[in-house]
């Protein structure tokens, strides 16, 4: 392919789309009409002789095309910018950068509150993007530069990705309120919690493992009587059920704030899980990216818990 044929602005209008899956917030990540991003779209389908992304009720959805080549465009564009990028003193309160965050509706719950009221604070031009991604594309995201940097849960990382622990966290038991088993209790036994039926988050989560793996030590298992994709709609559905569901700490807590529903231990000692923010070489001479690492990992130094 001749070189000369690509625009560099096409590589960030398939940036931003792969990202966003959305042609409206991808145009105004980019500061362009919607009519023009959609006309460099089609230039892009052109050049690739693909269609790249296409539509369904869950958004623009990139191809098996989209898919092999994202990670280079990645690695390009962040090639550019850190070239021709001049090192400057970095100054919170002027900076302008958009920061990639990858990780779940998990990290919404633990790190955004208390980020967004620090970065209006102290860098009010700041703005933020939270990528989900699946476990095993966690890993490509950070060293592909797609993320700056990550929130995850578990232990082994390959050597190359830095880690340091935010927290560690307690598995607990969620109940409605009036339970028919549970209302009078603190606390539920191991045959209780086996009893039951339960609400299972499918979003993976180390501690979910750990479950799974110490109830099977037992011979005992959960009846999984349904699986969600996020934590959002655990609180509503325990509140209206008899069914029970099993969540880090910080994210029962918050479920707890939306429903009427307690919380009750875990029937059983499990590991703690960990709770990481990770981040790829190439972010250790990124000023910016290891400034809000830093001020992130100052949030929890303490160890606090919400419900504390």
């Amino acid at each position: 392919m001749n070189l000369a044929k690509i625009d560099l602005n096409l590589l960030k209008v398939f940036e931003q789309l792969y990202i966003e899956r959305n042609v409206t917030s991808a145009a105004q990540n980019l500061g362009m009409a919607q009519s023009s991003l959609s006309s460099a779209l089609k230039r892009l389908r052109e050049l690739l002789g693909d269609e790249l992304f296409v539509r369904s009720p869950i958004g623009m959805q990139p191809t098996q095309r989209a898919m092999e080549i994202e990670a280079s465009i990645s690695d390009c564009l962040n090639g550019a910018r850190r070239a021709i990028s001049s090192p400057k003193k970095f100054i919170p309160a002027e900076s302008e950068r958009i920061f990639v965050i990858g990780g779940s509706d998990f990290s919404a719950f633990t790190i955004l509150p208390n980020l967004i009221q620090f970065l209006n604070k102290n860098a009010p031009h700041v703005r933020l993007q939270l990528r989900p991604f699946l476990p095993q594309e966690m890993i490509s995201q950070i060293d592909s530069g797609v993320v700056d940097f990550a929130i995850s849960s578990g232990k082994n990382f390959p050597k190359r990705i830095n880690r340091k622990i935010l927290f560690e966290e307690d598995m607990v038991v969620l109940a409605r309120e009036d339970h028919p088993v549970l209302k009078d209790k603190s606390e539920i036994t191991l045959e209780e919690y086996t009893q039951c039926q339960h609400v299972f988050v499918t979003s993976k989560g180390e501690g979910e493992l750990i479950i799974d793996r110490e109830l099977k030590k037992r011979t005992l298992s959960r009846d999984i009587y349904i699986k969600v994709q996020n934590f959002l709609i655990v609180p509503y559905i325990i509140e209206n059920s008899d069914l029970i569901s099993t969540l880090s700490e910080r994210v029962a807590y918050q479920c707890s704030q939306r429903a009427k529903i307690k919380i009750l231990p875990f029937p059983i000692e499990l590991e703690k899980n960990d709770f990481n923010i990770i981040w790829g070489k190439t972010a250790n001479s990124d000023l910016e990216i290891m400034w809000l690492v830093e001020e992130i990992l100052n949030f929890f130094k303490d160890g606090d818990k919400p419900h504390a």
